[in-house]
């Protein structure tokens, strides 16, 4: 674990960007510099914080954990899991 001071450092050549809490200076980030500094541009929100088409506009893939009426890509895990019975064979 490594501790920063700013929210540009801890999101440097991350794959993705974790938001878990609402303060006011994770919803004010500079989303272009937000954008340059992870390594992949996906922004998982926990709590809601940013537009969803506004971070689409800006590059981001973004998911909206809980937010009713948005549309979230398919779960890979459960799309691509072929149920099996116990001996091997597809259920």
């Amino acid at each position: 674990m490594r501790y920063v001071d700013d929210p540009y450092a801890a999101a440097q050549d991350a794959d993705a960007l974790l938001i878990l809490n609402d303060w006011q200076e994770f919803a004010e980030l500079d989303l272009a510099k937000l954008h340059y500094t992870l390594r992949y541009p996906i922004v998982i929100d926990g709590r809601n914080l940013y537009d969803p088409a506004r971070m689409t506009k800006a590059g981001f893939t973004y998911l909206s954990v809980g937010r009713p009426g948005l549309a979230q890509p398919v779960d890979p895990v459960a799309a691509f899991f072929i149920p099996r019975s116990r001996d091997g064979s597809k259920v």
